[in-house]
């Protein structure tokens, strides 16, 4: 994954046709002795300078080589503990957790026999439905929630790609070249505008075919 990229993100259930939501997603991996770590940031594209700025979402994981142990959701993998939270409130159940979650189960897959932390949900996540709904989502990678269970290792960890149905993945690169393409395109479709309006009002048009442009035309054109 490089160290920035977009997410085009639709709701699950108009992933075929509805306006999607662009995120910056950036990467960062560091090394702290035996400690390796990974931390994803996801930030909402403003639709327009004027808008105000969205929290970030974070995730972060780690791996200590000289211990074997391994969390996928702390910068420390010896103490613990850990979180994950999506947010604001309006990106959850778009499968944002999940796309970021698969990144880090891909990365965390270097270490096969990895232990991997239990995962504990704080006070504020363990009310009935969301106990239920993260066991679900967690039990799908391969996660253990019970402190009786034998720890899983990273290579038993399922890489999802479930997030596929409704997020789109592109390079920053690429994305900025899009929106030059099509801030071109814009610009050329205006100024063909501006000539047809040029033309028309200095040649005898009937006034019905006169109304009829402006009806069309005029009032998108500032």
């Amino acid at each position: 994954m490089p160290k920035f990229s977009i997410l085009e993100v639709r709701h699950p259930e108009e992933s075929l046709t509805g306006a999607p939501i662009a995120l910056l997603c950036q990467r960062d991996d560091e090394t702290r002795g035996t400690v390796s770590i990974i931390r994803l940031r996801v930030t909402a594209i403003r639709p327009n300078r004027h808008s105000g700025r969205d929290m970030a979402t974070r995730f972060a994981a780690s791996y200590d080589s000289q211990t074997g142990r391994m969390s996928l959701s702390s910068e420390n993998p010896n103490d613990g503990t850990g979180a994950v939270f999506i947010d604001p409130e309006r990106l959850r159940g778009l499968r944002i957790g999940s796309y970021l979650m698969s990144e880090i189960v891909a990365w965390a897959r270097q270490w096969p026999d990895a232990k991997v932390n239990h995962i504990r949900l704080v006070e504020l996540q363990a009310t009935a439905d969301n106990i239920e709904r993260r066991a679900k989502f967690y039990a799908y990678l391969g996660v253990r929630f019970s402190a009786g269970d034998e720890p899983v290792t990273a290579s038993q960890l399922t890489h999802s790609a479930n997030w596929k149905k409704n997020i789109t993945v592109t390079t920053l690169d690429d994305f900025l070249t899009d929106q030059i393409t099509v801030r071109r395109e814009l610009d050329e479709c205006r100024r063909t505008v501006e000539m047809l309006r040029a033309e028309l009002k200095d040649k005898p048009v009937p006034s019905l075919l006169r109304r009829a442009w402006w009806s069309i035309f005029g009032r998108n054109v500032k």
